[in-house]
Order: C-alpha cells, then sequence, then structure tokens
C-alpha cells in the first residue's frame, strides 16, 4: 500500500475525530434553538417550546411542569423599574414564602436576580440583565429542586447569544 493512502486515512480519522468533539461540545448542534427578538437561546434539554413570539419564548418540561419565560423588556437600561414591577407583584402575593434579592456574576455579565419560593415547595428565579442594549428577563418557575433550577437557568444564560442574520438595532 502506498504512504500517500495512509497519509489520507490518518486525515481522515482526525477529522471524524474533530467533528465528533464538536457536536459533542457544542450547544447548538443538534439540539433546539429559539428566537427572543435579535438572540438566540438554546432549549436545555427535556425542555419543549410552548410558545414563541418576536419578543418572548415560554420553555416547559412537559415532565415536572418546570417553566423558563425569557422576554425581551425593549430598548435601553429598564433593569430597575422592572425590577421594582416584578417586586412589586411577588410581596403581594400570599403564596409566596421566601423572596431574596440579589446580584449575581456569571461569564462577567451582571444579573439582578430575585429567588423566591413558593408555599407548595417551588423554587423560582427572575433574572434581569442587559445585552446589545435590551434589557431581558428570564423566569423560571415551578422547580422543585434548586440544583435543577440553577442549572437550566444557567445553561439559559450560557447559550444566550446575539442573532446575526437578523437586522440588529
Amino acid at each position: 500500500m502506498d504512504k500517500r493512502w495512509i497519509y489520507v486515512i490518518i486525515i481522515f480519522i482526525i477529522g471524524f475525530t474533530a467533528m465528533l468533539y464538536i457536536v459533542d461540545t457544542s450547544t447548538t448542534v443538534g439540539k433546539a434553538v429559539v428566537a427572543v427578538n435579535t438572540h438566540l437561546v438554546t432549549v436545555p434539554s427535556s425542555f419543549n417550546i410552548e410558545g414563541n413570539e418576536y419578543n418572548y419564548a415560554l420553555l416547559v418540561n412537559r415532565q415536572t411542569k418546570e417553566h423558563i419565560f425569557i422576554k425581551d423588556l425593549g430598548k435601553g437600561d429598564t433593569i430597575d423599574e422592572n425590577l421594582k414591577m416584578e417586586r412589586e407583584d411577588l410581596e403581594s402575593n400570599e403564596n409566596i414564602t421566601k423572596i431574596s434579592f440579589a446580584t449575581e456574576n456569571h461569564n462577567k455579565k451582571v444579573y439582578q436576580v430575585i429567588n423566591y419560593e413558593t408555599k407548595d415547595n417551588k423554587y423560582n428565579k427572575v433574572l434581569f440583565f442587559t445585552q446589545t442594549h435590551h434589557t431581558f428577563k428570564i423566569k423560571s418557575t415551578d422547580f422543585k429542586d434548586l440544583k435543577t433550577l440553577e442549572k437550566k437557568t444557567k445553561f439559559v444564560i450560557d447559550t444566550f447569544k446575539q442573532d446575526y442574520k437578523k437586522t440588529q438595532d
């Protein structure tokens, strides 16, 4: 056998291995992606796209009834106004037992966070952040496990990317 065939086989093996690595580590290859205005979010495993319009997406785990709601609140930094409205709504709700407010840093971004627990021992989280001159809200509700809530919310944050195929404002 000629040495050139050995080189072709080695290059083929390297290419195949690289392709498997890319597919295995990618957050978008082989997964569902949902658009929220001019951004894309990869849908976490076990979640389905229940609702999707121009400026919001609703992801639902039909087995556990967990929800992740992602919304573009518009241009500009409107975190303070939206945080205040959300806080007032939650504090007036008698079904909520614990509320905590925090600022979280993740991947060099700052998030205003409201964590709350309901009477039926379900964990919930609301995040507000700005990206590309827009304010976004991610509301994760009805989680029975706090670790799952954190894991799925961080997955959404990590896969939240700008859609360069759409015109940007």
